[in-house]
């Protein structure tokens, strides 16, 4: 599996794949990181495949009736990285959040010297170089100055409940929003709330959550709780003109990877 392109509008992300001779597309909602500092360093690129259903009827849509959309989601391991040493790994992380247009990391706070690197680390949280040219040959997967990641870092639960929490979400089932019933997937299993495609580079998180490895495990923790707590972006909302600006045109659109 092969990576194209990452596009990004108001509706989310859309990704174009290359599988043998077959082009493909996947739409996220949000693209999100987590991150580990145990058994060296593991990060995991999730994103999060939103479905909405709204059951209001014309009329309703239209007086502005709230409270009818029902929301179905499932997260997808796009991509790991992982290494003894934090700088193979912080290097992942730029290309992951060029690559993928990640916007959220999600982390532990500790230890604090690792925490702070993380936070300062130039080209994913920051540019301190405003020249287009040289941050390019500085990061080769480099963009745009306006695509940087914010660090939501928070203090993991104790090993158990990662275990526990991570279990539920790769045993439940994803629900259709309109009929209800389980969603099928091509080999016609249900689709869990967190799905390991084997085309993809997630074979150590895989193994890591197979074994029970604390590593891999607390990185995926942090991705998906990341957005197990939050809400996608609602399709149906009014776009402002600040959102759409935000998103770049011109110069600053995506060029892909």
């Amino acid at each position: 599996m092969i990576h194209l392109t990452s596009e990004i509008s108001d509706q989310g992300i859309s990704m174009k794949f290359l599988k043998e001779k077959d082009i493909f597309e996947m739409h996220f909602s949000r693209v999100v990181i987590g991150v580990s500092f145990e058994e060296g360093l593991h990060a995991v690129t999730v994103g999060e495949r939103a479905m909405w259903f709204d059951s209001r009827s014309e009329r309703e849509k239209r007086d502005g009736v709230k409270g009818k959309k029902i929301l179905s989601r499932y997260y997808v391991v796009l991509d790991e990285a992982n290494h003894l040493n934090p700088d193979p790994v912080f290097r992942e992380l730029i290309k992951m959040k060029d690559k993928y247009e990640v916007q959220t990391v999600h982390s532990p706070d500790r230890p604090l010297q690792l925490a702070e690197s993380l936070q300062n680390l130039e080209g994913l949280t920051f540019y301190r170089e405003i020249r287009p040219h040289v941050a390019a040959q500085k990061w080769p997967s480099f963009r745009r100055f306006e695509l940087r990641a914010g660090i939501f870092a928070r203090n993991p639960p104790d090993e158990t409940t990662i275990h526990r929490e991570l279990e539920a979400l790769s045993t439940s089932p994803v629900l259709d929003p309109e009929s209800g019933k389980p969603l099928m997937g091509l080999d016609q299993e249900p689709v869990t709330q967190i799905n390991m495609p084997g085309d993809f580079p997630n074979q150590n998180s895989f193994a890591g959550m197979r074994n029970g490895r604390i590593g891999p495990c607390t990185a995926l923790w942090f991705a998906c709780t990341g957005l197990e707590t939050s809400r996608p972006p609602d399709p149906y909302r009014k776009i402002i003109p600040k959102e759409l600006k935000g998103l770049g045109t011109g110069q600053n659109s995506i060029t892909g990877y």
